[in-house]
């Protein structure tokens, strides 16, 4: 995802309403740090989880921008994760 491309998803996403200042944010942190620390990063998700996001990984980084990158069907699906599970990629 260019860019361009990155900067139009978080300005559209239905959960950057109230948000896009915040959601470019972390955009703009996320391009700059994952040019600065190699390998995996770990950031914080939905209720409390945690995500192993490492640069190149559109979806995951997606969930970085915005929350919930696919919202309508993560949404949907978180109702169904149960407490300490991993969720392999």
């Amino acid at each position: 995802m260019g860019l361009r491309n990155s900067l139009n998803f978080v300005l559209r996403h239905p959960l950057s309403q109230g948000r896009k200042l915040a959601n470019l944010g972390r955009l703009l942190a996320w391009q700059i740090g994952s040019r600065l620390v190699p390998g995996p990063v770990i950031v914080d998700f939905v209720n409390g989880a945690k995500l192993v996001v490492r640069p190149g990984m559109t979806g995951a980084t997606g969930n970085v921008y915005v929350g919930l990158h696919e919202f309508p069907e993560m949404a949907f699906a978180l109702h169904f994760v149960k407490a300490g599970a991993i969720i392999p990629h």
